[in-house]
């Protein structure tokens, strides 16, 4: 049969309900369990958790305790396991709004901060054995009527040690003939297409930073660079620019083709063109 525990109705403010367990001053104190059972031939039962309505809606919050000597306690939230299919998934959306100028809440994931090391925040999808790995997609909102959402990377900054860095490495291929992941970044079409700018830092004291592009090195054939204006269909081509520094010395531009040589050593091999 059912259970229901409630508390009655008023015009004013409705009771609450408590479910607590004792203090113990020496060991663990007690823990509550609420589950749902599960179905022999059937779904398992669900479990629902769900603030009440309002002028403003009831707030749902899931807090762990506080270590008094230790640590904090955890918080885990985790979907079903699947015996012979797909195992269950986990959704966090905020809250959405019918109105035409109201706007949907905000999700904010961050760890505390703290006077020494911060937590870290890991975004991963699990490994396969056998299939394919899961992907992970950061993706913001189209816009009909303004403009489309922004993606930020930011790594912070440091008062006295060196700024945080950021890398963005393609997977690799350990197999006979895999080919390693590719890296692909393009800005937006339009009827003006977007910019796409990579710059080094300034240095407010020394030296600014190095902009580097590298071919991969390869057994047989190293990896190309090419570097090539857009073209136009109706009026000019872009132009192409490479240009050393100014300073109060000039910084200098060097154009050089690879050299040749045999793997042996005997001889020099014929050197590149340019």
């Amino acid at each position: 049969g059912d259970l229901v525990l409630t508390t009655d109705e008023s015009s004013m403010q409705s009771g609450s309900i408590s479910i607590l367990t004792g203090e113990s001053t020496s060991a663990a104190s007690g823990g509550i369990c609420v589950s749902a059972g599960g179905g022999t031939f059937g779904s398992g039962g669900a479990l629902a958790l769900r603030s009440g309505s309002g002028n403003s809606g009831g707030s749902l919050r899931l807090v762990a305790g506080n270590g008094t000597q230790t640590g904090g306690g955890n918080l885990t939230l985790r979907a079903g396991a699947a015996a012979h299919g797909t195992g269950g998934s986990v959704a966090i959306t905020s809250g959405s709004t019918p109105g035409d100028e109201m706007a949907s809440g905000d999700v904010s994931m961050a760890s505390s901060p703290a006077q020494h090391d911060t937590g870290a925040m890991v975004l991963a999808t699990g490994s396969s054995a056998l299939g394919n790995a899961g992907a992970i997609s950061i993706c913001t909102g189209d816009a009909h009527e303004a403009t489309s959402g922004t993606i930020s990377i930011c790594v912070g900054s440091a008062t006295s040690g060196a700024g945080g860095a950021s890398s963005l490495i393609a997977g690799g291929s350990s197999g006979e003939d895999g080919q390693g992941g590719s890296v692909s970044m393009k800005a937006g079409e339009g009827h003006r297409g977007g910019d796409v700018t990579l710059g080094a830092g300034d240095g407010e004291v020394q030296a600014g930073g190095s902009a580097q592009f590298c071919g991969g090195n390869g057994t047989l054939h190293g990896g190309k660079i090419h570097l090539e204006a857009g073209s136009a269909s109706q009026g000019t081509g872009g132009d192409a620019t490479c240009a050393a520094g100014n300073g109060l010395s000039g910084g200098s531009l060097m154009i050089r083709a690879g050299a040749g040589a045999y793997n042996d050593g005997s001889s020099q091999a014929p050197g590149g063109s340019v």
